[in-house]
């Protein structure tokens, strides 16, 4: 293994223990659901929540102190997770609803109305779609007000929010703003100086161990 590799996976590493974590809650929260047909894409959308609980982790790491210090921040990533919350909620009770059965689409339009929390799941999900949609957007105008991350990547996933199908990933422009925050941070750390004394250009240690006037 590289020096290089080392120190990427050293600072990446909050982030792979960040994401085992969450893969392990989703394992423990899916135990026992072994849906088909319809209600096993209901349960693949349901389990997007833990994908975007890893996104705003990855935001959130990624970004300096000073802003992570701003309670706007926070009120932003909650209403994003609660959104998520609420579109996971309305696909599960779509999944329990149908229960074992393997439903075609046909079947759906036939059999779907006559379940207690069919409908009512399908327009929970969608509430929560839009409303992950609308936090996403908000958050990521924020991060472009507060200058970090640039006004290309702002509209750019402002855009892939509204383009991208929520029933598939509600907030998808927040997958982009991570990917970008992420990089830009593992490369920061990878920047900072280290210089050897053999480095140090001819003069730099005699100004430095230089006492002061």
């Amino acid at each position: 293994m590289g020096p290089r590799l080392f120190q990427i996976l050293k600072v990446s590493a909050p982030l792979a223990a960040i994401l085992v974590a969450i893969v392990a809650v989703q394992v423990w929260w899916a135990r026992g659901y072994s849906p088909t047909g319809h209600a096993a894409e209901h349960l693949a959308s349901a389990t997007v929540m833990f994908g975007m609980a890893f996104v705003l982790s990855a935001i959130v790491w990624s970004l300096p102190g000073r802003v992570r210090r701003r309670p706007a921040l926070w009120v932003l990533v909650a209403l994003v997770a609660a959104a998520a919350a609420l579109n996971a909620q309305g696909n599960m009770q779509v999944v329990d609803a149908i229960g074992d059965e393997n439903w075609s689409l046909e079947d759906v339009d036939v059999f779907g109305p006559t379940r207690a929390g069919f409908e009512e799941g399908h327009a929970r999900a969608e509430q929560g779609g839009i409303a992950g949609i609308a936090a996403a957007g908000a958050l990521i105008v924020w991060l472009g007000a507060r200058r970090v991350i640039s006004r290309r990547l702002c509209i750019g996933a402002v855009v892939a929010c509204l383009l991208f199908p929520y029933w598939m990933f509600p907030g998808f422009g927040l997958v982009i703003v991570a990917g970008v925050l992420v990089t830009r941070r593992v490369r920061s750390e990878l920047a900072l100086p280290t210089l050897e004394p053999a480095q140090q250009r001819p003069g730099q240690a005699r100004r430095e161990t230089a006492p002061r006037a």
